[in-house]
């Protein structure tokens, strides 16, 4: 089974959330005891992995991997690369590996985490989703060719590249509403607990490229030609881009569901900040390099 345990990065959580201002730890407060559980290996890819890894249903002896590690929540990486496990109301493809190929491996999950039998602990199902990286596939082809600028969702580099992930660009207004889709499909049609966002950035300084993009970014700032990479308010741009997504997920979560929760495999990196401060924030990686500007999610709630 391939588990990635939470705790570790639970820790590092809060030591940022220390570094960064946050409220610390108080005792009584709600535990998230979790386990990641990647799509690449073993672990939920058929029935009989599922019910290893959280027990039985209707059998309140059989607790799985997870009860039996005292943990009361999951985070289950249910797309990958623009692939899914479950069927998808956006057509998205099921990814590979999975037994039968159209295995609804998250209906599994939710029906085993939440089942009380016996009194059997309920376990909280989070839903990991890829963000931007696609690595090609179906998905991707279909929003690839730049010949039609409302379906080329490509981000670029500065000189006009593919990335190596083959990402979205946020910054493509109809890209931005699709992931929009893809997050309430979850929320809307499954009984989870959370969306966990992982590669919700850009992977390096100088992309962001889209043409619709670039275009729009001239269209408000009365620019013309293609921005530097370093021109702050491109960077800005960038941050606003990646930063509205999480913004209007978040308040169609809250006209719909508004106990499902929002939470994120955030980069870190180094150097970390050295005070709490928003400009300490300002001067790591995750805001100048790849535009996740994470400590203004948090800070808004």
């Amino acid at each position: 089974m391939s588990e990635k345990l939470v705790s570790t990065a639970i820790a590092l959580a809060l030591v940022l959330a220390c570094a960064t201002g946050c409220p610390a730890y108080v005792q009584g407060d709600p535990e998230f005891r979790g386990l990641w559980v990647d799509s690449w290996g073993d672990g939920f890819l058929s029935q009989s992995q599922v019910d290893k890894l959280l027990g039985v249903v209707g059998d309140g002896r059989s607790k799985g991997d997870i009860r039996n590690a005292n943990c009361n929540a999951v985070v289950v990486e249910v797309r990958r690369r623009a692939d899914v496990c479950y069927p998808s109301a956006l057509g998205e493809p099921y990814f590979s590996g999975l037994s039968p190929s159209n295995f609804n491996a998250l209906q599994a999950i939710i029906n085993a985490a939440h089942d009380t039998t016996g009194g059997k602990q309920r376990i909280e199902v989070h839903c990991w989703i890829v963000t931007f990286a696609t690595d090609g596939g179906a998905v991707w082809n279909a929003h690839s060719n730049p010949a039609y600028p409302d379906q080329y969702w490509a981000t670029l580099d500065n000189y006009g590249n593919v990335t190596a992930d083959k990402a979205f660009d946020p910054g493509h207004p109809k890209c931005e509403q699709y992931l929009v889709d893809v997050c309430m499909d979850l929320v809307n049609n499954f009984d989870i607990d959370g969306i966990h966002y992982d590669y919700i950035r850009f992977t390096a300084s100088n992309q962001g490229y889209n043409p619709t993009s670039i275009a729009r970014y001239n269209a408000r700032y009365g620019t013309t030609g293609q921005p530097s990479p370093s021109d702050e308010q491109f960077k800005q741009w960038r941050r606003d881009q990646v930063t509205n997504l999480v913004r209007k997920v978040y308040a169609k979560i809250q006209a719909s569901k508004p106990w499902v929760l929002q939470s994120g495999a955030f980069v870190t990196w180094n150097p970390s900040p050295g005070s709490s401060t928003r400009s300490a924030f300002q001067g790591t990686r995750p805001y100048y390099d790849v535009y996740s500007d994470w400590d203004s999610w948090m800070s808004e709630g």
